[in-house]
């Protein structure tokens, strides 16, 4: 854990400010939260081993890993390397900056579900294409890394809803946690697919012109 709390909280904090707020007067105590927020996180989850859970539970992480948070906190300095300009010299900039590290550092200390990556299932014949989306994306991060490490950031940002919902749909179905996922999606959409489907106008309460109550 200590060496995770310099890896994924001390350096990157020290490199953000280095880069992005060494002129900001509030630059150092931004990186500071988010270097505390990072150790806090490393803490709680590994308290939360020794607690007993749900298996479904098992398959996700509360709050952003520490891992992600380092990613996104580097995001402003990769897009300062990708698209250079005299604008990261302004105050707009410099406040851009605090905001999105704040956010990160909420982010990592939040009780928001985060899926985490190896527990997607992939079937056998997605193997194949995957691997050649991973090789095309390690292709890319050679000669455009830091454009991969914003695909990153995003994709990840994108998942976090999804996330919280597939976590409180299982939190309600007891009845699958046992079962693969693969098991559960299927579920998941016949459950879906049984509910009596109404239209627009059934769900704002409107009536047909000429219609009448009984």
């Amino acid at each position: 854990s200590l060496a995770d709390a310099v890896n994924f909280g001390v350096a990157p904090a020290f490199i953000v400010w280095a880069l992005m707020l060494r002129e900001s007067p509030v630059g150092w105590i931004v990186v500071l939260v988010y270097a505390v927020c990072i150790v806090l996180r490393l803490a709680r989850y590994n308290a939360m081993l020794a607690q007993d859970r749900p298996a479904y539970e098992s398959e996700y992480f509360v709050g952003m890993p520490a891992p992600a948070g380092a990613i996104g906190s580097i995001g402003p300095i990769a897009a300062k390397l990708q698209f250079p300009g005299p604008w990261w010299d302004t105050h707009w900039a410099e406040w851009i900056v605090i905001i999105w590290m704040i956010g990160v550092s909420l982010l990592a200390v939040s009780a928001i579900p985060m899926r985490k990556v190896h527990t997607f299932a992939v079937s056998p014949n997605m193997y194949l294409p995957l691997l050649v989306v991973l090789a095309i994306i390690v292709a890319a991060s050679i000669q455009y890394g830091y454009l991969v490490i914003m695909a990153i950031i995003v994709a990840y940002v994108i998942h976090i809803p999804f996330a919280i919902r597939t976590k409180d749909w299982l939190s309600k179905h007891p009845e699958v946690w046992d079962d693969k996922p693969k098991v559960q999606r299927q579920t998941r959409r016949a459950i879906r697919r049984a509910r009596p489907r109404r239209g627009s106008a059934a769900r704002l309460g409107l009536r047909r012109p000429g219609s009448r109550n009984d």
